[in-house]
């Protein structure tokens, strides 16, 4: 006789391979939007990244909101964020994130309708390129 786990396991063992060949694609996917997507993203950010919006902030976080949200899905990661209550525009909040995984700061800041200020780990600021990413955003060094 099998326990319940046994068969659950054996109910999903034909769509293993299913799951294999989505796991590849994404793979796949993810990796050439990574590279051919932030190229691009990277070329419209300089032109027009710089540009101020009327309510605060520069394009460039706009641009930063879509090249996020483009490589989670074309990575396969679907996120959802749930409101138990409506935020009011005139107050400051602050929302920490366990960190676990290396999208939490991108899915953080996608679940979020409003312009963020992040906090950095200080050693992060002296990397080249990525010293200069943090600083678009605003970030400040702990």
């Amino acid at each position: 006789m099998l326990s319940d786990a046994q068969e659950r396991d054996r109910a999903t063992d034909g769509a293993a391979p299913f799951r294999f060949l989505l796991s590849l694609l994404f793979t796949v996917t993810g990796n050439f939007y990574l590279l051919f997507g932030t190229i691009f993203f990277t070329f419209v950010t300089i032109t027009i990244g710089w540009i101020p919006l009327p309510r605060g902030g520069r394009v460039f976080f706009w641009l930063a909101r879509w090249w996020s949200s483009l490589l989670l899905l074309s990575s396969g990661v679907l996120w959802r964020a749930e409101w138990t209550a409506p935020l009011a525009r005139d107050r400051i909040y602050v929302f920490l994130s366990n960190h676990q995984s290396l999208l939490d700061p991108w899915l953080t800041g996608l679940s979020l309708y409003r312009r963020a200020t992040y906090l950095a780990r200080d050693s992060l600021f002296r990397v080249p390129i990525l010293g200069w990413l943090i600083r678009q955003y605003d970030a400040l060094p702990v």
